[in-house]
Order: C-alpha cells, then structure tokens, then sequence
C-alpha cells in the first residue's frame, strides 16, 4: 500500500520540476535576460511554503508514507518547497538584492559543506560505525542557510538605508 501511494508522489515532483526548469528556461529578449536574473515569479515562494509546510505534516498525518519511521518522502518535498523559496523573486528586485543572493550562496555552499562534514563527524563520534549523511541533507542544510543568510543580510541593508 505504501509503494503504491509513493510512487505517483514522487512521478508528480519529477514532472513538476521538469515543468519549472523548462519554464525558467524559455526563451526571453536579451535585454530581459541581461539586466535579470532568471528566477520564478513572487508567488512562487507562497507555493514554496506550502510544500514545505505539507512535507513536514502530510506524512506524519499518514503514517503509511512513513519509512523505517523515518520523513524520507517529506524531505524531498521540503527541499523542493525550499528551492522554490529560494529561487523566487522578490517584490522589489534590484542589483542590490543580486549582490546579496549572491553572497549567500556563496556563504551557504561554504557553510553547506562544513556543516555536512561536522555532522558526519558528529554522527559518527556518538555511534560506532561509520556512517555519512545524506545529500538530501546537505541540501537541505544549504537552501536553508541560505535563505538565513539573504534575508538576515537584505534587513541589514535595508534597516541601514
């Protein structure tokens, strides 16, 4: 029953995010295309937000997409939610804001990758055997740093303005 019920979820996430890449890459006059960047429209983000927020609930509502106890379908679902979140436009859009998503990447694939080592180092110290984490994991580490990161820097900015 569980089989059957996971495997539509995750064929509706792959056609969805075949879906969204071709969207994003569409064709665009240049001039569109070089004074922006191509990212998804501002609602986007709401969209983003209730995925993650269904990622989280839905399978521990039902207990059936549980697996070994473990979210393993909901996180694919938050990370989804969560690139959306971040790859979603603002309402105001401008060089500045540019700068700074591009510095949180930056700052959030650094921290990404450190944090996915101390983590490792961390799981592994407190058991017995070695074992690595996830890159589901290290992904959802980094879109979530991220989003940390650029908001935390664009109030900085805009407070000081």
């Amino acid at each position: 029953m569980e089989t059957k019920l996971v495997q539509p979820l995750l064929l509706v996430l792959v056609v969805l995010s075949i879906g969204l890449v071709s969207w994003l890459f569409r064709d665009k006059n240049e001039e569109a295309v070089f004074k922006k960047l191509k990212l998804f429209p501002r609602w986007f983000k709401f969209v983003g937000l209730f995925i993650v927020i269904c990622g989280v609930s839905v399978p521990w509502i039902f207990q059936g997409l549980l697996v070994d106890g473990g979210n393993h379908l909901g996180s694919i679902y938050i990370i989804f939610g969560l690139f959306l979140i971040c790859f979603s436009r603002d309402k105001i859009e401008d060089e500045m804001s540019n700068i700074i998503r591009l510095k949180s990447f930056y700052r959030s694939f650094g921290a990404g990758v450190v944090g996915f080592f101390f983590l490792t180092y961390i799981e592994n110290s407190i058991s017995d055997d070695f074992s690595q984490l996830s890159a589901d994991t290290l992904l959802a580490v980094i879109l979530g740093f991220y989003l940390v990161s650029y908001y935390v820097t664009k109030s900085k900015i805009r407070s000081a303005e």
